[in-house]
């Protein structure tokens, strides 16, 4: 069954922090954004969902890799994700291993092999700002969360995060927390790869020094968004920006596609 889309209207939207607490200078200043219609996936790519992308020779089709992923995943040797052996499939978790939960989210792959997924299933990864339209905008209040289920403050009920469970969860396990827009675990569970380079916003300022963000904005770092279940939760707001290199796998990071139209 192909996974449930969602809808997003085009619109403009105001991206990057509320400037009401504490934010990094990379979330900041606020911004429009003019955003397309697009369809995005409810939930995060499962375990499941990816081993039939293996099984279906997901790490030999060239067409579905960029360049250099594809080279980096010859030079490397990759093959599965992070933490995975088999067949049959295993993987390894925070304290334990054993067979692969199929309706938890992938974890332990590159934004390489996050991309060639997403092209194997004829989508992509979304951008930064359409994942942040979809987690935080309320089309009822006509203006944006805080977090994706509004502004009160967490509470385990809400997100898989702050290392409550000290794992990832089934897809779709927290309903209380979901975005306006019907998103899943849109807050906690896993970080989640867009397509964006990690960049400054146009009139951006180095604080509180330039070494925090700004000496990362190389080309090679792409932003992540949403949190995962380690996460501290003053960090599951949408407005916040996490980077990480292409070939990174450690960060508790998994996959969201979407897909351009309506």
């Amino acid at each position: 069954m192909p996974p449930a889309e969602i809808a997003i209207p085009a619109m403009r939207f105001r991206a990057g922090g509320n400037g009401t607490s504490f934010e990094y200078d990379n979330e900041l200043p606020k911004f429009d954004v003019d955003i397309a219609a697009f369809r995005i996936d409810r939930d995060l790519v499962t375990n499941g969902e990816y081993a039939a992308f293996i099984e279906g020779g997901g790490y030999d089709r060239r067409e579905w890799w960029t360049d250099d992923g594809w080279s980096w995943k010859i030079h490397e040797g990759i093959a599965m994700p992070l933490g995975w052996s088999g067949p049959p499939w295993m993987e390894r978790r925070f304290f334990d291993e054993g067979a692969i939960r199929e309706d938890a989210p992938v974890t332990g792959i590159s934004w390489f092999e996050a991309d060639a997924f997403a092209r194997s299933q004829g989508k992509r990864l979304p951008t930064e700002f359409e994942w942040e339209a979809a987690a935080s905008w309320d089309s009822d209040a006509k203006q944006r969360r805080t977090y994706p289920w509004g502004d009160g403050e967490f509470s385990p009920e809400l997100a898989n995060a702050a290392a409550v469970t000290w794992a990832t969860t089934p897809v779709g396990s927290y309903p209380l927390g979901d975005a306006h827009s019907g998103l899943h675990d849109a807050a906690g569970n896993l970080w989640e790869w867009t397509s964006s380079n990690f960049v400054g916003y146009p009139g951006f300022a180095a604080h509180p020094y330039p070494e925090y963000s700004e000496i990362w904005f190389d080309g090679d770092h792409r932003v992540a968004r949403g949190g995962s279940w380690f996460t501290a939760p003053a960090l599951l707001r949408t407005s916040f920006r996490n980077f990480y290199r292409r070939n990174f796998r450690l960060g508790f990071l998994g996959i969201r596609c979407a897909r351009d139209g309506v």
